[in-house]
């Protein structure tokens, strides 16, 4: 029996034995290899297997996302090329338009305003006369009391309602609301016209005939009331402080009953008195004479 221990003398007799992964003799892997060893030889299978696999051709870029971030792109700048191109046309849109709806200086809002002013100064210079009446009882007080045309008592906040009136225009004017402004002159004009013709006479005589007037509308009124369009605001002029003095005074004095009825406490039967004391002496001095 020949000893497989004992070394051979022709080693290069000997036989390399490549021994494969176990696997099952049945599997689809070992199939393959046996058909591709009997058509190519075990060279070329060897070779086949050890060689590696050539690296995949790196993918190209998809076209369609860079198409569809171009048209992103284009959409996007459209609007604003358009904007940009549209830019200088709407500007001057929008500047006519605040153009046309701006204040603007208003040559019939200046001339009420000097109207009203002139209206309240004389009414207030109207107001001091009649003051001045209520001190001066001795000239009138008989005419008053028999109750004759035009003979009442004098009144100073009888310009009141006028003066209330002619602010609420000045205030209208200078916010450059024009017709309102108008509107409220107009009323101011009708009362204060009331008041001069209600003055009682001891105080017409003292005034001349321009103070007792309430004036004429100015041209630019009828104008004025019909305007829409926002004047410019203006400051409110000094002379409206006038109408601040007016309103300021209260005096009035109490009604007195007829002469024939006086009674001895009242004022009216107090000068009576001191007149017909003062007749008496001068008789008695007449007769002594």
């Amino acid at each position: 029996m020949r000893d497989l221990n004992k070394k051979q003398k022709n080693a290069e007799n000997l036989t390399t034995v490549v021994r494969t992964p176990k696997k099952s003799a049945g599997d689809a892997a070992s199939k393959q290899l046996r058909g591709a060893s009997a058509k190519l030889g075990n060279a070329a299978v060897d070779e086949k297997l050890l060689k590696k696999p050539e690296q995949a051709p790196a993918k190209a870029p998809e076209a369609q996302p860079k198409a569809a971030e171009k048209v992103a792109e284009q959409a996007v700048a459209a609007p604003a090329a358009e904007k940009k191109a549209e830019g200088p046309a709407k500007d001057q849109q929008k500047a006519a338009l605040v153009a046309a709806v701006a204040p603007k200086a208003n040559p019939e809002q200046r001339a009420l305003l000097d109207h009203i002013c002139g209206r309240v100064k004389a009414m207030y210079e109207v107001q001091l006369v009649e003051k001045a009446q209520m001190t001066n009882q001795r000239a009138w007080f008989r005419d008053v009391a028999r109750g004759g045309a035009g003979q009442h008592l004098p009144d100073p906040t009888r310009f009141h309602e006028a003066t209330k009136l002619y602010q609420k225009a000045a205030d209208a004017l200078c916010a450059g609301n024009v017709s309102q402004g108008a509107k409220l002159m107009e009323k101011a004009m009708a009362a204060e016209r009331e008041a001069l013709e209600n003055l009682p006479q001891m105080v017409e005589e003292k005034l001349s005939s321009v103070e007792r007037s309430p004036g004429t509308p100015p041209d630019a009124m009828s104008t004025a009331m019909g305007q829409s369009a926002p004047a410019e605001r203006l400051a409110m002029p000094k002379e409206m402080d006038f109408a601040r003095k007016i309103l300021a005074v209260e005096d009035q004095m109490e009604k007195t009953p007829p002469l024939e009825r006086a009674k001895k406490h009242s004022w009216f039967s107090e000068l009576e008195e001191d007149e017909d004391e003062a007749a008496k002496g001068k008789k008695g001095e007449a007769k002594r004479a």
